[in-house]
């Protein structure tokens, strides 16, 4: 009898971690989603809405400028509202948001505040989960599950690809938004409820919390990262069919390539659990290969832009887990309010980023903006590196 009781324990934990896990990808991913489905839909959308790449650019930037906004003024509050009560309120809002732009939506400027709103929301998103999981998973599986949890983008950008062929160029743009608004509820019946909370997880024997300064550097250091890496979701696939691919493999390529990144992440925490080593120095050498991949992927075309691009996704956007990774283990006191910083230099890259790349796009040429990704890439390596060096508790 005593051993069935602890079996059914076991299980009750086990799943609890699934469900933490699962629920806080997805309550990122359909946070996001509108903003890449937005961009993935660009050929059919973009003429009856009135946007080209260019007020694409701009659309994501005021998305991602807000997120950071809401991000930093809300991290703290997300630790003490708790991470069950803000992850559902997330989902509910993403999925009337999502169905009031398949519904109501009519021009530009209708989409650019719809998605104002629904960035103003994911801004609890990263830190709620974040929460969640540092509570709740044993210290010697979080560089795995951070690195899982930050598939949230990527599977939006892989819902947004899938729906390219699928559902935009079958039933149209709208509908779109609309099946990710059914997604969204679907989220919120399957995040855990908080009476589960007594298998929280007691951090023992804190290190000393990181400096707020080095925090802000690091989360500079990742913004340089995802001005980079911003530009493969929001311009991937209208790069794909400048350079003579078809709409439908334009939006597979942007799939596979977003799976890849999933599995990516996973794969690079799974080794910092093994190998005990902190996410930033990971993080450095994912930076600069992804440089290097950048560069390239402006000379390519054809199957070689397909390899290039999948090795751009895989490294150059597979570190944002190993940056959770290494904020939580040195700041294991306050994980909602310490990741909110660098969470927040996360938002202002991918704010930024759409709009420089969506001029350099309209003014020089796809090029010219993989280069400048590289450059951007080289400064996120070198800052973290000397955040690593300074400003972190050791293997950090």
């Amino acid at each position: 009898m005593i051993e069935r009781r602890q079996t059914v324990s076991v299980t009750a934990v086990s799943d609890l971690y699934w469900r933490l896990i699962v629920s806080s990808v997805l309550v990122v991913s359909v946070s996001t989603l509108p903003a890449f489905i937005t961009a993935a839909s660009i050929a059919q959308a973009g003429p009856e809405l009135g946007y080209g790449a260019q007020e694409l650019g701009f659309l994501t930037s005021i998305f991602f400028l807000t997120a950071a906004v809401s991000s930093s003024l809300i991290g703290n509050l997300v630790e003490r509202i708790g991470w069950y009560r803000t992850m559902r309120f997330n989902a509910l809002a993403a999925s009337a948001l999502l169905f009031i732009i398949a519904t109501a939506v009519q021009n530009v400027w209708a989409l650019g505040l719809a998605l104002a709103l629904t960035a103003s929301i994911y801004g609890a998103a990263n830190p709620a989960a974040n929460l969640a999981l540092a509570r709740h998973i044993p210290a010697d599986r979080r560089g795995l599950v951070f690195g899982i949890k930050h598939a949230g983008i990527p599977t939006a950008s892989l819902l947004a690809g899938i729906a390219v062929p699928a559902v935009v160029l079958t039933l149209g743009w709208r509908w779109a938004y609309a099946f990710g608004a059914c997604i969204a509820v679907g989220v919120f019946w399957l995040i855990p409820n908080r009476s589960d909370d007594g298998t929280r997880v007691e951090a023992t024997n804190l290190p000393k919390p990181m400096n707020s300064r080095w925090l802000a550097v690091l989360g500079l250091g990742s913004g340089f990262a995802t001005l980079a890496a911003g530009i493969l979701g929001t311009f991937h696939v209208d790069a794909a069919i400048t350079y003579g691919f078809s709409e439908a493999n334009a939006g597979t390529l942007l799939a596979t390539a977003s799976l890849a990144t999933i599995m990516a992440r996973a794969g690079y925490g799974y080794l910092a659990d093994r190998t005990m080593a902190g996410g930033l120095g990971f993080m450095i050498w994912l930076a600069a290969l992804g440089a290097i991949s950048f560069f390239v992927l402006g000379t390519t075309r054809s199957a070689w832009f397909v390899v290039f691009t999948l090795l751009a996704f895989s490294t150059g956007w597979g570190w944002p887990g190993l940056l959770t990774y290494g904020v939580v283990r040195a700041n294991a006191g306050r994980p909602a309010g310490s990741t909110a910083i660098t969470q927040a230099g996360i938002f202002l890259g991918a704010g930024a980023g759409p709009a420089l790349f969506g001029w350099l796009i309209e003014n020089h040429s796809y090029q010219a903006a993989w280069t400048v990704t590289g450059v951007s890439l080289l400064l996120a390596a070198a800052l973290v590196a000397l955040v690593r060096a300074q400003g972190m508790p050791a293997r950090a």
